[in-house]
């Protein structure tokens, strides 16, 4: 899986390594001097050659998206999503360390500095991409993974029970606590120093939302709602004219995205069948001109599926993550815009995340348990997933009621 981990500080020649690879397309690197250790991992193409150096010395690295860029007239320019990190290193030349405060996207930058003997790290503004940490005496580990957080001497990772029995009850820790005893997670907004020769932690919030009300009449607001939210969606969209694609569940949150996406589109639902969401989903494409796919799932998806996702398990949602993970190879490539409360698509397309799609269990009743009939697809084997496309089986429009 993509992103990013490493040691700054004594490392001892520690082997850093990124969670194992979801998809074939992906590329590690590694770059290693006497004070910091990092390895990457990113889909082939989507990046520049990390790290890019910037003309005062530092290195920079970045793991997610920047959108566009706030100029000095509080003008929004967009900039190459695939070229975030060359562009936080020009803005480092230009603004220093506050160049983080001009970003608008969904990533997690570091910044090391071999001179002044610090690495500091960047969240966005929300907090859409995580970062998780370990210090000891001598250094900080770190990993985009919660899993990937190296083992560095003086760190022992066990579970915390007081935030495991809160995640297990709520399906994540709320604030920047984990289940894992001395790992913390980044906040939003924040820019996090650590200095290798007092070996010390530096925090500091660089943005906050500010409430600044407004009289306009309700249409504004309406207004202005929907054009945000279709520069976002616009944001998100590939500029090469390469496919995008949309997690469809036939709710709200995904059609609000289809009708900003419009036929530039495919919707995917994930499903068994043809069901009432699906056949919704079906009618939101056609209606918003785009192409539909069904993805169908085999009798023991979910049952494989545990083993592929349990290495990118991040505690927060429910623990059945990954639902795309057995679409990833079958599909094309595609850039998932979905993100919605339904489910959730990043970049990675592996990470996808719900906690609405429950996994096959047994039922108990009397002495024995019984498990609910599941059909399996005759052209898939078991624990596989079938990709559908709309004509096959013909789209059936939900019954009408009568009156």
């Amino acid at each position: 899986m993509v992103g990013l981990s490493g040691v700054v500080g004594e490392h001892g020649g520690l082997e850093v390594e990124t969670v194992r690879p979801t998809v074939s397309d992906e590329r590690t690197n590694s770059y290693r001097d006497k004070q910091i250790a990092v390895r990457t991992a990113f889909h082939e193409g989507t990046t520049v050659e990390q790290p890019v150096e910037t003309d005062a010395g530092p290195l920079v690295w970045v793991w997610g998206e920047v959108f566009s860029v706030t100029d000095d007239r509080g003008g929004r320019m967009r900039v190459d999503p695939f070229e975030t990190a060359r562009v936080c290193a020009d803005l480092y030349d230009e603004y220093g360390d506050r160049f983080v405060e001009r970003l608008d996207g969904e990533f997690i930058a570091l910044l090391y500095d071999p001179d002044e003997e610090t690495a500091t790290f960047f969240s966005d503004r929300v907090g859409a991409r995580p970062l998780y940490y370990a210090v000891s005496d001598d250094a900080i580990a770190f990993s985009t993974s919660i899993q990937a957080v190296p083992e560095i001497p003086g760190y022992t990772p066990t579970f915390s029970e007081s935030y495991l029995a809160e995640y297990l009850h709520s399906r994540r820790v709320h604030g920047t606590k984990t289940p894992v005893d001395g790992i913390e997670q980044i906040a939003p907004a924040t820019q996090l120093t650590y200095d290798l020769e007092a070996g010390a932690l530096d925090e500091r919030q660089y943005w906050e939302p500010r409430y600044r009300p407004v009289d306009k009449p309700l249409s504004y607001f309406v207004s202005e709602l929907a054009e945000r939210f279709e520069r976002a969606v616009a944001d998100r969209m590939p500029r090469d004219g390469g496919d995008a694609g949309l997690l469809l569940s036939g709710g709200s949150d995904s059609r609000s995205v289809l009708a900003a996406g419009g036929s530039e589109l495919t919707g995917f639902h994930m499903g068994d069948g043809w069901n009432r969401e699906a056949r919704y989903a079906k009618r939101a494409a056609n209606a918003a001109g785009a192409e539909f796919e069904l993805l169908e799932r085999g009798r023991d998806y979910h049952a494989t599926l545990l083993e592929r996702a349990a290495p990118i398990q991040e505690f927060v949602g429910s623990f059945q993550s990954g639902h795309m993970l057995g679409y990833a190879e079958r599909s094309p490539r595609w850039t998932c815009c979905s993100r919605g409360c339904t489910a959730t698509c990043s970049s990675d397309r592996g990470g996808c995340h719900s906690g609405r799609f429950p996994c096959p269990s047994a039922s108990r009743s009397g002495r024995r348990f019984r498990r609910s009939p599941r059909r399996r697809t005759s052209s898939s084997p078991a624990g596989s997933a079938t990709i559908r496309r709309a004509s096959r089986p013909p789209f059936a429009p939900p019954p009408t009621r009568k009156s």
